[in-house]
């Protein structure tokens, strides 16, 4: 890590003694014939980069503080790999034409090109070289620290999570990320192997998306410890107030929604004889959809994340491979299906906005709760259209072998789900 940020450093110093800054004004960090397509695709290369910050993630368990180190520590890392990756494209495109940028290497065909600068390009090697072999031992490190929780919950055999006398480290967990990793470094096409990596850590957010979403809308815990699915807590819950966390529940009051106002033996009414207006079957059918919405709170938001990717999923892929169609509108029936989709993407996140968000007694939470995950959703969804489709077929693949684990030996030996069955069994 110091040898790249070094590496880096003296680069950009040589970049700035020797840079042409009309190149960046004449053609700019996009120049012509590099569209969305292409700056989406690059991000997908660069995004395998960015990922390895989930290390300190893994992590967790070994910070002493981790509400508070664990926050500084990804942040600092986001943000230094974001100067890095923004100062060797800055070097680059100040340096020459981009014309003459050599994909697979672009620091060593740049300094090549310029008269008293070719002795760069060895410096310019040893970084790379060390930041490659720091990289492999930043994934073999990360692969441990997915070995051995898994093993250590049952869902992988338990011999992965023993430690070792000594260094107190899963040796065996080491052992076994270490190998995967090299194999796949060996054998795979660095391309398809960086796209796969990316595709992965795209799905990996969305699922930690979808997760700290729920958790935030989460209903209180009944008295034995678990929730249902549909996260009704009969236990404790009453209608307008959660007596679990003693606060007054914010959703909307229903009552008047569900059902008419009694009539009322007013002097006016009984000379009148009017009968009392019943409410509209539009009327009953927002009231029973609001009620279910809040007496299944997990349930209205799971199934609103769901439908929100799916319509966005369409949304997204409809703008992208048909925006030549759109800018000319040519094809009423395509307008039709973005204006339809762009309205059921927005009305799926209403009851994100109409269930009360659960923020007692948590250490940590995420700012701008629920805009904040859908624009990260939004994000998620763009990358994930641009994609080679070899890359989808290889994602099928790891998740058919790694269901296939599951169900073959972690559903059997998990530990929650050993846990969960001694709890009903003293029921």
């Amino acid at each position: 890590m110091i040898t790249t940020l070094l590496t880096l450093m003296l680069v950009f110093i040589v970049a700035m003694i020797h840079a042409d800054f009309s190149l960046v004004t004449e053609h700019g960090f996009a120049p012509r014939g590099v569209g969305f397509d292409e700056i989406v695709g690059s991000a997908i290369i660069a995004y395998a980069g960015y990922a390895g910050i989930e290390s300190i993630a893994l992590a967790a368990e070994e910070a002493k503080d981790q509400s508070k180190d664990l926050l500084i520590g990804l942040v600092s890392a986001l943000g230094i790999s974001i100067l890095v990756y923004m100062t060797g494209v800055l070097s680059v495109t100040v340096l020459t034409e981009y014309s003459n940028i050599d994909l697979k290497t672009p620091f060593e065909a740049v300094f090549n090109d310029l008269d008293g600068l070719r002795w760069m390009k060895y410096i310019v090697a040893v970084g790379a070289l060390c930041s490659i072999t720091g990289g492999a031992l930043n994934i073999s490190y990360a692969m441990t620290r997915f070995i051995y929780p898994m093993s250590r919950d049952g869902l992988l055999p338990s011999v992965l999570s023993r430690t070792n006398e000594r260094t107190k480290t899963p040796l065996l967990a080491n052992l076994l990320g270490t190998c995967i990793s090299a194999v796949f470094a060996v054998l795979s096409d660095i391309k398809i192997l960086i796209q796969t990596d990316s595709m992965l850590y795209t799905l990996e957010a969305v699922i930690v998306l979808f997760a700290v979403t729920i958790l935030r809308y989460r209903p209180p815990n009944r008295s034995d410890g678990y929730v249902e699915l549909g996260g009704i807590d009969k236990a404790d819950f009453k209608e307008g107030v959660n007596e679990a966390h003693g606060r007054k529940n914010t959703t909307t009051d229903l009552n008047g929604l569900l059902k008419p106002k009694p009539e009322t033996d007013t002097a006016e009414t009984n000379a009148t004889n009017e009968l009392p207006k019943r409410p509209s079957w539009i009327h009953k059918g927002c009231a029973i959809i609001l009620r279910w919405i809040r007496e299944h709170t997990t349930r209205s938001v799971i199934l609103s994340l769901c439908f929100h990717l799916i319509f966005e999923f369409l949304l997204v892929a409809l703008l992208t491979f048909n925006m030549d169609d759109l800018l000319r509108v040519h094809d009423p029936g395509l307008i039709l299906g973005i204006v339809v989709s762009s309205a059921l993407t927005l009305v799926s996140c209403c009851p994100l906005l109409l269930l009360p968000q659960d923020t007692d007694d948590l250490p940590f939470k995420v700012p701008l709760m629920p805009l904040l995950p859908l624009i990260a959703l939004l994000a998620a969804v763009i990358l994930l259209l641009h994609f080679n489709s070899l890359v989808y077929v290889g994602v099928v693949v790891w998740l058919c072998l790694g269901l296939i684990v599951y169900f073959t030996y972690g559903m059997k030996h998990s530990v929650e789900a050993t846990r969960q069955d001694v709890h009903l069994n003293d029921q």
